[in-house]
């Protein structure tokens, strides 16, 4: 078995993927499939992922907010691992990104 720093997605193995979740959206509806593939992007943990809002989107600048997190007991906190004296981050949104939360918001 390969170290985990070893261990990564080759591009055909993300193209694969991504038609995976694709279809797993469109066969259920559940949006985790097109949050997973935000995640390539974003490289947020499980917890701040499931906590998102829409509010946490800047749709003119493009830019997303990451305030909290889910915790393992299910409850959500305002608090996320960062380097700013804040407690959040703010990510740039890749247009791949952009494009699909529009599509999640207008579906």
């Amino acid at each position: 078995m390969r170290a985990s720093a070893e261990m990564i997605f080759y591009a055909d193995e993300i193209e694969e993927l991504f038609e995976v979740l694709e279809k797993g959206y469109q066969s259920n509806g559940n949006i985790v499939n097109l949050g997973l593939i935000c995640n390539f992007d974003l490289g947020l943990r499980g917890g701040e992922l499931c906590a998102l809002k829409w509010l946490d989107i800047n749709w003119i600048n493009e830019t997303l907010f990451v305030q909290r997190q889910e915790c393992t007991t299910g409850e959500v906190v305002d608090y996320v691992k960062s380097d700013s004296s804040a407690g959040y981050s703010e990510l740039y949104l890749t247009d791949g990104v952009m494009q699909i939360f529009k599509r999640i918001k207008n579906e």
